[in-house]
């Protein structure tokens, strides 16, 4: 599978479940967050963010330049796009993307009306980490 094709299915996953969460604004869950980075500035970008400032909240300005530390580290095309979002905001950018996408798969083939033990072998995981997620996601 393409990284492109591959990018086109977990951003319909994200997308799914941003729509079922049903949340707007700013203070969005995490698997809303990061599917919209992601999509915002894509998979690289977002591992450089995650590298760079993961697990902190992060200035995002509102007009960046190429000086700025998110343009030094995702590239200044990514960094307008990512302003375009959330400019003029302090944002959690997450330690763990991949960890948060993981969530959003669960998630998502849950909604689709998998079974516990199918979503696990699909995403070569543990039932007891499946169970974790739907206990976090009912706690946020």
């Amino acid at each position: 599978m393409s990284t492109a094709h591959a990018d086109s299915r977990l951003y319909q996953l994200l997308a799914r479940v941003a729509r079922a969460s049903g949340r707007e604004g700013i203070e969005l869950s995490r698997n809303s967050l990061i599917g919209d980075i992601t999509r915002a500035v894509g998979v690289e970008a977002v591992a450089n963010l995650a590298r760079d400032f993961g697990g902190r909240r992060v200035y995002i300005p509102a007009t960046v330049s190429a000086k700025d530390q998110i343009s030094r580290s995702i590239g200044l095309a990514a960094a307008i796009r990512l302003a375009r979002l959330y400019g003029g905001d302090r944002v959690m950018i997450p330690a763990h993307p991949d960890r948060a996408i993981r969530r959003a798969q669960i998630i998502a083939l849950r909604a689709r009306g998998l079974s516990v033990s199918r979503i696990a072998r699909t995403l070569g995981c543990t039932e007891r980490y499946v169970y974790k997620v739907f206990s976090m996601k009912k706690q946020g």
